[in-house]
């Protein structure tokens, strides 16, 4: 996690040198929900490269977030009072409640892929999509929809006012000395890269 975090921090540097300000997101396992040195470690990290806080995103699941609900929500806070957006991944893959999902200091949710791949041809699964964005724009959260693959899934959810669109659709996962001619030849700059620890071709 700790190399993660450096790299993903790192290349935001990078891309800052550029002139292009982009978000990275890393994902956070439920281990690093348990560890009070997590938050510090993080700063630290944010200090060594001199990047704004903001720019870094750290996404969570329901699942590791109730592994310890109270932990979890404990470094939560933390992470969130140093600046740094949270995000919830998966969301509707676990089994959090919206009890506890309303204490959390997140910014963002993410819809999971099943429901956005399926919801083209299932009526329940395009109920559960539009609830779920109606729901997160009344408690002031932002809705990413992962899973993208098609034009008329692209179209769908913007109807829906889904606030950010992720996917094939748009492109697969790049290595960094492609993923900066593709930012400029697309003119998205203002848009989100993310990194997964699991990524096998990390940034």
């Amino acid at each position: 996690t700790v190399w993660v975090v450096d790299r993903a921090i790192e290349r935001i540097s990078d891309l800052n040198q550029l002139q292009i300000r982009l978000s990275i997101a890393v994902n956070v396992s439920a281990i690093n929900l348990k560890d009070r040195q997590f938050p510090g470690m993080i700063k630290s990290k944010l200090d060594k490269y001199n990047i704004d806080p903001r720019q870094l995103s750290l996404e969570v699941t329901e699942t590791a977030m109730m592994d310890d609900p109270e932990r979890a929500l404990e470094i939560l806070v933390k992470l969130n009072t140093l600046g740094i957006r949270l995000s919830i991944d998966d969301f509707g893959t676990g089994y959090s409640s919206l009890a506890y999902i309303k204490q959390l200091p997140v910014k963002e949710i993410k819809i999971d892929r099943s429901f956005v791949m399926e919801m083209i041809h299932s009526k329940s699964d395009a109920v559960i999509v539009q609830t779920t964005v109606n729901m997160c724009h009344d408690l002031h959260i932002e809705v990413v929809a992962e899973g993208v693959e098609t034009e008329e899934s692209k179209v769908a959810l913007e109807q829906m006012g889904c606030d950010f669109l992720q996917g094939y659709y748009f492109s697969r996962p790049l290595p960094f000395n492609q993923l900066v001619p593709w930012l400029e030849n697309n003119q998205v700059h203002s848009q989100s890269a993310s990194q997964s620890e699991s990524q096998k071709d990390p940034l």
